[in-house]
């Protein structure tokens, strides 16, 4: 099967688009979304992808689709809904280290990590009210996670190491990380950035994985839509292939 659907669908938010929305759409969401799935279904799409309709990644995200589903169960869209994991869990514990876009992904060396990933997967405001859906592809825990640099000029490793709190539960991992592949903590090497960033990556997807599996077995993981530097790290691939159903890339490199 080869699944054809369209990410980003929902509403604009500015008056204009609210005031053309109405016209065309007197009878609400509900009108919105059935017109649209004929629409779709005649260029030959079948469904929706990331950051589709309100509030994606919330309770409300999605909602309007599986609204529409339940009273057109011969004309569905397939839902697959993105979410920002990391970034709540790393919100969830406070840290103010590793808060930064730059170097969330971090938090994966936090002992409580596969506890909230299993919290999560179930809970109302994560991974939850998509559970057992049948018209669910599959979930996008994180998008576009940047596991090998950050900020565009060191590696993660790099990065992490140069923080100021050497107490720091990161720090001390990627420290012991670095003794036990004999990696340098004062110049890394190319070689062992990439290395620690595909141990990144495994700590995540499993953490991830296994908190789908106990919420919800039959549940595709799509993983993160990965995207630049990141999809060409061998070790992060072979990550992503270990733990997701599904490796999703977003291919902007060489199609325009």
């Amino acid at each position: 099967h080869y699944e054809r659907s369209v990410c980003s669908f929902r509403q604009g938010s500015s008056a204009r688009n609210a005031a053309a929305f109405a016209a065309r759409f007197p009878g609400g969401d509900a009108e919105w979304v059935a017109t649209t799935q004929r629409e779709l279904a005649d260029l030959g799409f079948h469904g929706t992808g990331a950051f589709s309709s309100k509030g994606q990644g919330t309770v409300e995200g999605y909602k309007s689709v599986q609204t529409h589903n339940a009273v057109n169960p011969g004309a569905p869209l397939t839902l697959a809904p993105s979410f920002g994991l990391i970034g709540a869990f790393v919100s969830s514990i406070g840290d103010k280290v590793i808060n930064g876009e730059t170097l969330r992904v971090c938090g994966v060396f936090h002992p409580d990590w596969p506890a909230y990933c299993e919290q999560y997967a179930k809970a109302d405001y994560g991974f939850g009210p998509y559970l057992r859906d049948k018209n669910v592809l599959g979930i996008f825990s994180d998008n576009e996670i940047n596991f090998e640099s950050s900020g565009g000029t060191k590696y993660l490793l790099q990065r992490i190491l140069a923080v100021s709190d050497k107490s720091h539960f990161a720090y001390k991992a990627a420290v012991d990380w670095c003794s036990k592949n004999k990696v340098s903590t004062t110049s890394p090497d190319k070689t062992g950035c990439q290395r620690f960033a595909g141990h990144v990556a495994e700590l995540y997807y499993k953490g991830v994985k296994e908190g789908i599996q106990k919420a919800d077995p039959y549940m595709l993981y799509l993983g993160t839509r990965l995207h630049g530097s990141p999809k060409y790290n061998d070790y992060i691939i072979a990550a992503a292939g270990k733990w997701c159903d599904i490796i999703s890339i977003n291919y902007y490199s060489r199609w325009s």
